[in-house]
């Protein structure tokens, strides 16, 4: 990759963040009670470590990362367990991220990096966490307020994460949300 190509990549990641600020902000009051602090540390904890891993690798470690994730845990889960949580909040942080910075990119250009296209990106994400929630014979509710806590918490430690790691993150995405 020259490093055009990456200053580029890494400005359209940098566009793509500020999209998702705000995109998926989502007051921590307004989500519901449901999750005990257990369970929202989790997200965030995952979320933070799977953007540090997408940092200092690459989008594609992080994404082989997720599928070992799942791997590991659906091999031995009988219910949704806080390390299946830990895989889906990972999922959809950098699939929406990926699917952010993709769609910055026109048909041709994606192509030519052999990037997915984003709106492809996100149903398949949205199966693989649904799928989850009916192997378990898990309500959809759940699964909603799964998801709802991850857009208040884990995105958000996600974003931090990115802006505290990727040098010049935070200048950037200030300077595009004004």
């Amino acid at each position: 990759m020259t490093g055009d190509h990456r200053l580029r990549r890494h400005g359209a990641a940098l566009a793509a963040l500020s999209l998702l600020l705000v995109g998926t902000a989502t007051p921590a009051n307004a989500v519901e009670q449901a999750f005990s602090v257990e369970r929202v540390e989790n997200i965030k904890h995952a979320a933070a470590s799977i953007a540090e891993l997408q940092i200092q690798k690459g989008a594609p470690a992080a994404i082989a990362a997720i599928s070992d994730c799942y791997d590991k845990e659906l091999e031995t889960a009988s219910t949704v367990t806080l390390g299946l949580e830990a895989c889906m909040s990972q999922d959809i942080a950098v699939s929406r991220m990926a699917s952010a910075v993709d769609s910055r990119l026109s048909p041709e250009e994606r192509a030519k990096e052999g990037a997915d296209d984003p709106q492809k990106r996100l149903d398949a994400m949205a199966e693989r966490i649904a799928n989850i929630y009916k192997q378990f014979g898990m309500p959809d509710d759940a699964m909603k307020q799964f998801v709802r806590t991850v857009n208040a918490y884990g995105m958000e430690s996600y974003k931090d994460t990115i802006l505290r790691e990727m040098p010049g993150a935070e200048e950037s995405v200030e300077g595009s949300a004004q």
